[in-house]
């Protein structure tokens, strides 16, 4: 697999999938980049662009993987370099919930990894899936038929965003080293690494902090 040099552009974003399972938040959090200045340095189309398309792999690709429990309020997305902005929040047309049976505990999830080609965990990031259906569960791995419908919002995902073949113009998807953040006086675009590639994890992974009365 080719190295993938560091993102050096001109913006990064924080989008995020916002829903809710047995009562509680769930945020799943990604981050793009961009190398597009826009004339006014105004990023808030681009941002409503991105979330629309995020939302676009949600509705279609998501949710049919997804247990009637979880229910959907939208995503956002905002600028975090160069500054921060205001978040752009795109909701879906109608009411919109998972199509399967009753979810597994809210803490279980699918795990969506990100491989950008480096080693080392600023170079590896992690996506984790709430509302997996118990159905779809068998000995802690989900079943064929559950793993290929996450799968399906994957590829949605990594076809619009990743490699030299997506279709997105403006945005790439990646991984946001909270280390190398450290590191740095001012959050740099050297901080974030695009993906080459994305699995999914055929075992369900644990996020403790979706235990309810946890938090998000």
């Amino acid at each position: 697999m080719p190295i993938v040099q560091n993102f050096t552009g001109a913006a990064i974003a924080q989008a995020r999938i916002r829903g809710e399972l047995h009562g509680q938040s769930c945020f799943n959090v990604m981050h793009f980049a961009t190398e597009v200045v826009p004339n006014d340095v105004d990023y808030s189309n681009l941002l409503n662009l991105l979330a629309t398309a995020i939302l676009e792999c949600v509705t279609s690709a998501l949710l049919p993987g997804l247990s009637s429990e979880y229910s959907l309020s939208g995503v956002d997305a905002k600028t975090i370099m160069p500054y921060q902005s205001d978040p752009e929040f795109v909701a879906p047309a109608t009411s919109a919930v998972g199509a399967l049976g009753a979810s597994d505990a809210s803490f279980v999830a699918a795990v969506i990894s990100g491989r950008t080609g480096r080693g080392g965990k600023s170079y590896r990031g992690r996506h984790y899936i709430p509302g997996i259906p118990e159905a779809g569960i068998s000995q802690s791995t989900m079943t064929g038929g559950q793993l290929a419908l996450i799968v399906a919002f994957a590829s949605c995902m990594a076809g619009k965003y990743v490699g030299l073949s997506k279709t997105d113009p403006n945005w790439r998807w990646g991984v946001l080293s909270r280390f190398k953040n450290k590191q740095a006086v001012a959050l740099a675009a050297t901080s974030f690494t695009p993906y080459s590639s994305i699995i999914v994890n055929a075992n369900v992974g644990s996020m403790n902090s979706r235990k309810l009365k946890r938090g998000i």
